[in-house]
């Protein structure tokens, strides 16, 4: 089953952090921008990243702009019309990406525990009768995002092996835009059953917005790539490495700030082919708008 990658932008600006010296090089650029696509709710995930920003912007002596958006697509649109020079994507929407804007993959985060990555899971209620994979038959199914590794590409590798057509075997699919969306249309009844990824789930059961004893996780999948952050290629190599020291020697990797990352890493692009591999078995496209 072939799908098209289409584009569509809704970028909002929601935090802007000022820097207090003057940057390192020459200026190339006055204001770094950095599009991002909540997975829960939004507020408070911009939120959770102002000690970060506020780190960046006096490393790198310029304002931090947060812009946040609705989907993946937005973030990639962002970096390719030159809206956003960084962008927090996902393992899929940056191999997607790369497909339709000159862009690379420059760092991630290190959860807890020095955890580098996630893991897809499909669940349901407790007492909807769903006790398997196959089960999903004849059911209401959500999927996350269309460009979602853990929301959408995972479960359609599953489904494929499986032997199942989401399109033709559930009562019907919808995308619900976000981890926590998905984890909620599930919670109300809204869908039968829905994908996510584990730290989301986890985060959502910790702060009592779902409770697991009315749940069961009916698959899980193998560790998945951790989710990169972006940057355009055509920004210089002297400033691509000053905006990976300030991610790499921020406060708030020390547990403060985005994402309840405790460290970054830096990563290359060469550690998503894998995810390339994944989607070329899909026979899944990639079409500029």
């Amino acid at each position: 089953m072939k799908r098209k990658f289409t584009i569509a932008v809704l970028i909002l600006l929601v935090l802007a952090v000022g820097g207090a010296t003057a940057c390192k090089s020459k200026p190339e650029i006055e204001t770094l921008r950095f599009a991002v696509h909540p997975s829960e709710d939004a507020e408070q995930e911009v939120l959770g990243m102002k000690p970060l920003l506020d780190h960046m912007g006096k490393e790198l002596g310029m304002p931090v702009e947060a812009l946040v958006s609705y989907d993946y697509n937005a973030c990639i649109e962002a970096l390719r019309a030159g809206h956003a020079e960084i962008a927090w994507l996902g393992p899929f929407s940056y191999v997607l990406g790369t497909k339709i804007a000159d862009i690379d993959a420059i760092i991630a985060g290190v959860r807890e525990g020095g955890i580098f990555g996630s893991n897809s899971i499909i669940f349901t209620l407790a007492d909807s009768g769903i006790k398997d994979i196959d089960d999903l038959k004849g059911r209401t199914f959500a999927f996350v995002d269309p460009g979602s590794t853990s929301g959408y590409l995972f479960p359609s590798v599953l489904f494929k092996e499986r032997g199942i057509d989401p399109e033709k075997d559930f009562a019907s699919i919808t995308f619900a835009g976000s981890h926590h969306a998905s984890a909620l249309a599930v919670k109300n009844g809204t869908v039968d059953a829905a994908a996510s990824n584990w730290p989301s789930y986890q985060a959502l059961a910790a702060r009592g917005e779902i409770d697991p004893e009315t749940q069961i996780i009916i698959w899980k999948s193998e560790d998945i790539p951790p989710s990169p952050i972006a940057i355009r290629s055509d920004l210089s190599d002297e400033l691509k490495q000053e905006i990976i020291d300030a991610f790499v020697s921020s406060p708030a990797s020390k547990g403060v700030g985005m994402k309840s990352f405790e460290a970054f890493r830096e990563i290359k692009d060469a550690d998503y082919d894998i995810i390339r591999e994944i989607a070329e078995t899909l026979g899944i496209e990639e079409e500029p708008p």
